[in-house]
């Protein structure tokens, strides 16, 4: 879980919620992964709670360009049951596929060393080609 992204205009559109999710989440995946790249393009961004895909390539409808979270932030109140906003935070999860999550833990597996206690270190490799 990364937090990361204050103060979200609660009518951004999900194109750029998409964005600034993987953007956000770009630096630390590359890391963790040992340099492994998933384009955006192969990425779908959901709600952790409401699972649909609010933005990505299983999304099956177009985009939208406004209001992309917003229903997650208007709750009923009162005895009328009246629409409100509250604010609030919600969770967001940037999803890949299967094959590529294992090609990133055979690219992990590449760039680091794991130590008897399951620690990864970043493995320092210098190949060398030696002859004619």
């Amino acid at each position: 879980m990364v937090d990361g992204l204050d103060k979200l205009d609660a009518h951004i559109g999900a194109t750029a919620l998409h964005l600034r999710c993987y953007n956000l989440l770009h630096r630390r995946w590359l890391e963790w992964s040992g340099g492994y790249q998933v384009a955006i393009e192969d990425t779908t961004l959901r709600g952790t709670k409401i699972h649909a895909a609010i933005a990505g390539k299983d999304l099956s409808e177009p985009p939208k360009e406004q209001d992309a979270i917003l229903h997650f932030f208007l709750k009923p109140r009162g005895k009328a049951n009246e629409v409100v906003f509250k604010p609030g935070q919600i969770e967001l999860a940037l999803v890949i596929g299967e094959m590529d999550y294992k090609l990133a833990l055979e690219k992990r597996e590449e760039a680091y060393e794991q130590t008897e206690d399951g620690v990864a270190l970043h493995s320092k490799v210098c190949k060398l080609n030696l002859g004619p």
